[in-house]
């Protein structure tokens, strides 16, 4: 089996097994805790999420970096790899404890005046953000010792610390319950298992840059181009997470915590679905770094090659989760619940299909030395998103978000595929076959929203991923992908 597919396998292991964990626990942790406490917490959650995309820019900088040079040795002769991560690292650490600054002056107002925090829970909630602006330096640094490891392929090392770290992670507030329902100790406990991922990360990278050591000195010359290419892609993280959570902000602020509970929670399920995209583009990211400036072909093969697994693989997972919202949040939480979030969960399901196909695109154009790109794009939309997620939200409560943040996710997918595909030189009858396809699977969703009963649903199902899955197999990939994809799955079988 080709590296790359034995590095997609451990990227999916990676993110898949914590995040079967927290469909497990959620269920068990929303039960033994309040709805407002859980929303609390689901909060917290989501700035910690935010910190770590907002130093992703920087990251995928030191990534592309690191596997450009390795790619090109007549380059890579004047290449100081230590002084690059230490540079790199030391710059994502201060960043961070700004950041963590920032929470600490803040705290007040987002417990007692922006968030509708219970009397009885605000002082725990003021402990909560104390310990999480000390969990947010390790994420940040640990995020950019993952990007080392990811920039020489060591995909395996990577995600032997990072699956019992997520597993973990999402059987915290679990393995806290029996004790307390405090948050204080669950945030805790996440601390303690960021440093020990810490100190693993570190032991790796040193064993791939010896020359990363612990001097403690900053050289501004050997990062300049990480500081160039990681700048847009910052304004892109600190705008992009902004339009990813902040919904849920305006949800506990225009109406309460107990919708933050109803509305985040299939959010953060569906958006599991992430992980596939996520999985797939670290390795395709890696490769096209090294080869879109001697081997464009290449280049172009593997965006292909992206889009086509990903749409292969979220498909039936998501007219699965379309179809079968109501049942299925039903059985997880409880019958009121599912009765009050499957629409939600359903448009959030479409929107997390066209973002994942996007992905693959965005990932293509950084590669591409475009990272200026999505932050403009970004820039652009932030105030139309705002205004229209604040409009939608107080006419239309949770729904109301759901919908708007679909309708931004359509925009980007547009404006991104299409700049994709002009950096690449492709011809726009490339994705004749993509745009038939996608009529047929918006015809199927429709039918999907509307559809009643039990066995007609089954029954649709079959015929609609049965159909769409022969086409893809027979028509949308080519013999090399049939190959890839039986050596990738045999290989996840395997592991």
């Amino acid at each position: 089996m080709s590296l790359l597919a034995k590095n997609v396998v451990w990227s999916l292991l990676g993110q898949i097994l914590p995040a079967l964990a927290a469909f497990i626990a959620t269920p068990l942790i929303i039960s033994g805790l309040s709805p407002e406490r859980f929303g609390i917490l689901l909060t917290l959650f989501a700035i910690l999420a935010y910190v770590g995309l907002l130093g992703n820019g920087f990251v995928l900088g030191l990534t592309q970096s690191l596997a450009e040079n390795q790619g090109t040795p007549a380059q890579g002769i004047q290449y100081d790899f230590g002084a690059v991560v230490r540079g790199s690292l030391l710059t994502l650490f201060i960043l961070s404890l700004l950041f963590s600054l920032a929470l600490l002056l803040l705290q007040n107002e987002l417990t007692y005046r922006i968030l509708n925090i219970p009397a009885h829970l605000q002082s725990e909630t003021r402990g909560a953000f104390q310990i999480l602006a000390a969990i947010i330096p390790c994420v940040v640094v640990n995020a950019g010792l993952r990007g080392v490891l990811f920039a020489y392929q060591a995909f395996q090392k990577a995600n032997l610390i990072q699956i019992p770290l997520g597993v973990l992670a999402a059987l915290t507030p679990l393995l806290i319950l029996p004790f307390t329902k405090s948050l204080i100790p669950m945030l805790s406990l996440m601390l303690i298992l960021q440093v020990i991922a810490l100190i693993y990360y570190w032991r790796e990278a040193l064993l791939l840059i010896p020359a990363l050591n612990f001097k403690m000195t900053f050289e501004l010359a050997p990062i300049k181009s990480i500081l160039h290419f990681g700048g847009w892609l910052s304004i892109s993280s600190v705008v992009g997470p902004v339009m990813l959570y902040l919904d849920r902000f305006v949800i506990g602020s225009l109406i309460s915590m107990s919708a933050v509970t109803l509305y985040a929670t299939p959010y953060d399920f569906v958006t599991k679905l992430w992980v596939i995209p996520a999985a797939l583009c670290g390795p395709l990211f890696s490769v096209a770094s090294m080869t879109y400036s001697n081997d464009m072909e290449r280049t172009r093969q593997i965006y292909f090659k992206g889009l086509k697994f990903v749409f292969v693989a979220l498909i039936p997972l998501v007219l699965l989760l379309i179809t079968f919202a109501k049942e299925g949040l039903s059985l997880w939480i409880n019958p009121e619940f599912g009765l009050n979030a499957y629409r939600v969960t359903q448009w959030l399901a479409i929107g997390v299909l066209i973002n994942s196909l996007t992905q693959v695109s965005l990932f293509t154009i950084i590669a591409l030395k475009r990272p200026d790109i999505p932050g403009k794009l970004h820039l652009l939309e932030l105030p139309f998103y705002i205004v229209a997620l604040y409009f939608f939200v107080h006419n239309w409560g949770m729904l109301g978000a759901a919908l708007v943040w679909v309708l931004r996710i359509v925009v980007d997918a547009v404006l991104i595929t299409l700049l994709t595909v002009r950096f690449l030189g492709l011809s726009i009858k490339k994705i004749y076959n993509v745009v038939y396809l996608s009529t047929v699977i918006a015809i199927m969703i429709l039918i999907s929203f509307v559809i009643t009963g039990i066995i007609a649903k089954i029954i649709f199902l079959i015929i609609g991923i049965g159909g769409v899955m022969a086409f893809s197999w027979q028509i949308l990939l080519q013999n090399e992908d049939r190959i890839w994809l039986s050596q990738l799955l045999f290989k996840s079988a395997k592991s």
